[in-house]
C-alpha cells in the first residue's frame, strides 16, 4: 500500500471549544468531553510540548478548571502529559528516539497478540473482522484511513484476551497517531493490504500466519517511517 503524506493541520482550538459545548455530546460528562477534546488536540499536535496552564485551557474550552484538571490527570496516567512540579503540566515531547522506541515496542508486543487473537477468536470477532475488511479501500488512502488502521490494531489487541497488553497497545497507538502531525510532510504507512492478511489469518484461526503477518507489517511500517525521518 502506498504511503500517504500528512496534510496540514487546520482545525483550530476554537473548534475544540465548540466540540466540548456541542449539544450532540451531552451523552458524555463534561470531564469526558474535555478529556476527549484535549487528547485529540495533543494527538494532532494542536497542543505542543509546552507548559499547559489550567486557567488558560479552561478559558479556551469555555469550562471551569475542574474538568480540565481531571482530564489532564487522566492524560498524565496515559503518558501523554507529564506533571511539572509547582508549574502545571506539559505535553510529553516526542522525538525520533521516542518514535523508534514506540515502533520497537509494538514489534515486540503486537505479533504475539495477533497469534493469541487467532487462537481466542469468537464468532462475533470474526464478524467484526469481516466488517473491517469491507471498510478497507483499494484506492490511495487519506488521513481518514489512519483511524481505521488504529482500530484494526486495537481490535486485534482486544481479541487476544490480555487486558494489560491491550491497554499498553492503546497507549502505543496513541503515540503512533501523533507521529504524522509532529513531523509535517511525513508519509504515513498504513498497509491496508497487510491488515487484510493479518485479519484473514486470525479469522481462520492460523496463529502462526497471524503472528508472522503482523511482524512483517510492523517491520515495513517502521522502515517506511525511518526512511521518511532520515530524508528530512
Amino acid at each position: 500500500m502506498q504511503p500517504v503524506a500528512a496534510a496540514a493541520n487546520v482545525r483550530s482550538m476554537n473548534d475544540a471549544h465548540t466540540a466540548v459545548l456541542d449539544p450532540a455530546n451531552t451523552g458524555r460528562s463534561l470531564t469526558e468531553r474535555v478529556y476527549r477534546s484535549i487528547k485529540e488536540d495533543i494527538l494532532a499536535a494542536r497542543l505542543g510540548p509546552e507548559p499547559i496552564v489550567e486557567v488558560a485551557l479552561a478559558k479556551e474550552y469555555g469550562v471551569s478548571k475542574t474538568p480540565v484538571r481531571e482530564a489532564l490527570r487522566q492524560l498524565t496516567h496515559e503518558g501523554l502529559v507529564i506533571v511539572l512540579p509547582r508549574k502545571g503540566y506539559l505535553v510529553r515531547p516526542m522525538g525520533v528516539s521516542d518514535i523508534v522506541e514506540v515502533m520497537d515496542l509494538r514489534a515486540i508486543v503486537e505479533p504475539p497478540l495477533a497469534a493469541a487473537a487467532a487462537r481466542n477468536r469468537s464468532l462475533a470477532d470474526v464478524e467484526r473482522i469481516g466488517r473491517l475488511l469491507e471498510r478497507a479501500t483499494p484506492t490511495p488512502p487519506s488521513l481518514d484511513e489512519v483511524s481505521l488502521s488504529l482500530q484494526t490494531h486495537e481490535l486485534i489487541a482486544d481479541m487476544a484476551g490480555n487486558g494489560r497488553a491491550a491497554t499498553l497497545v492503546r497507549s502505543l497507538l496513541d503515540e503512533t497517531a501523533r507521529i504524522p502531525w509532529l513531523v509535517p510532510g511525513l508519509s504515513i504507512y498504513l498497509g491496508e493490504g497487510e491488515h487484510d492478511e493479518i485479519l484473514e489469518a486470525i479469522a481462520r484461526g492460523d496463529a502462526d500466519a497471524a503472528e508472522k503477518a503482523m511482524a512483517t507489517h510492523l517491520d515495513a511500517a517502521k522502515a517506511s517511517t525511518l526512511l521518511g525521518l532520515g530524508a528530512r
